[in-house]
């Protein structure tokens, strides 16, 4: 062997080495990038299920406040019920009362004319008396007109006595629907200032989980991209240590497929004419991998293809995020 090519030999045998040593620092780098990411990613999906408990607890306050939103409104027409029956009670009291005064202005007419009816009896009595045997008929029918005058006295009597009986429970009852109004007006109105105030926190909480349903939203499509990087991480760590670093999915099968056609992004989003776009890049990601795995379960070092796969992973991870990012941007518009 020349010393031209024993030098050649060494050269050859050092990249070699570089090779391997450059290798191993780029396994052992992304290990530990994908070991923080994964925690990162833990702590995401943590976040998104906490924030959809929280969602579903709101919802939960949400209903139970509308519920008693509806009973107070009940409880509102009640009590202006009750308050317009009081006041018509109220109403009719007062005529009643009023009817009553007229009816024993009318009795103290009667007992007065009574009175007067009975002066003239005694006075017919007296003249009867004088004109003798003349006056006997006139005497009768003057004392019958006294009987008379003295009864009709004694029942107006009576009935005025009767009707101040009334008056007094009548004023009594007033009183009390005076104060029964009167309460029901506190009552009214403080069911109007509860029923404000319940409408105010509904109003206040349908917002919070309006931002809350945007904050998911935007946790998960972050969760989406790293799930991403991470898949991307683990085809690049299978290309370096020429054998699967990760169990493949399919894209139907994955966090964010499930996502896409069966779970929260299908009730969501799905009514966007930009969700379906989603769809082409996230299998493209997939198939390149899968293109990079078959060559490497194959045992063939074709290079050429694993670079196409790679190629069409990261093709279709772009087109991933650029779609994530649409879907967010159409739904805050409303789209």
């Amino acid at each position: 062997m020349t010393t031209e090519e024993g030098q050649a030999t060494v050269e050859m045998d050092l990249d070699h080495e570089s090779l391997l040593a450059l290798n191993k620092i780029l396994i052992l780098e992304n290990e530990r990038l994908k070991a923080g990411l994964l925690n990162i990613q833990e702590n995401l999906a943590n976040s998104v299920q906490q924030t959809r408990s929280t969602l579903a607890e709101s919802a939960e306050v949400n209903g139970t406040l509308k519920g008693l939103l509806g009973d107070a409104n009940s409880i509102k027409g009640s009590v202006a019920f009750l308050s317009d029956k009081a006041s018509n009670s109220q109403s009719k009291l007062e005529r009643l009362s009023s009817e009553m005064n007229l009816i024993k202005t009318l009795l103290e007419e009667i007992i007065s004319i009574s009175q007067a009816s009975k002066v003239l009896a005694l006075n017919a009595t007296i003249e009867a008396a004088r004109a003798g045997e003349a006056g006997k008929g006139f005497a009768v029918v003057a004392t019958e007109v006294k009987q008379l005058s003295d009864k009709t006295r004694q029942a107006s009597i009576n009935i005025s006595k009767a009707l101040s009986q009334v008056e007094e429970s009548s004023g009594e009852v007033q009183e009390v629907m005076e104060d029964f109004f009167k309460r029901t007006g506190e009552v009214n109105t403080t069911m109007d200032a509860f029923y404000d105030s319940l409408a105010s926190i509904i109003v206040a909480n349908d917002s919070s989980i309006g931002h809350l349903n945007a904050t998911n939203d935007h946790l998960f499509m972050s969760l989406a991209k790293l799930d991403h990087v991470i898949w991307k991480i683990n085809t690049y760590l299978s290309v370096l240590h020429w054998k699967p670093a990760f169990k493949f999915v399919d894209h139907h099968n994955c966090r964010l497929g499930k996502w896409f056609y069966e779970g929260d992004g299908s009730q969501s989003f799905s009514h966007l004419s930009c969700y379906m776009k989603l769809e082409g890049p996230h299998a493209l990601t997939h198939n390149g991998t899968r293109k990079v795995l078959d060559q490497i379960e194959a045992g063939e070092r074709n290079f050429e293809t694993v670079e196409d796969g790679l190629e069409e992973m990261e093709k279709g991870s772009q087109g991933v995020f650029d779609q994530l990012d649409r879907i967010l941007e159409d739904k805050q518009r409303g789209l």
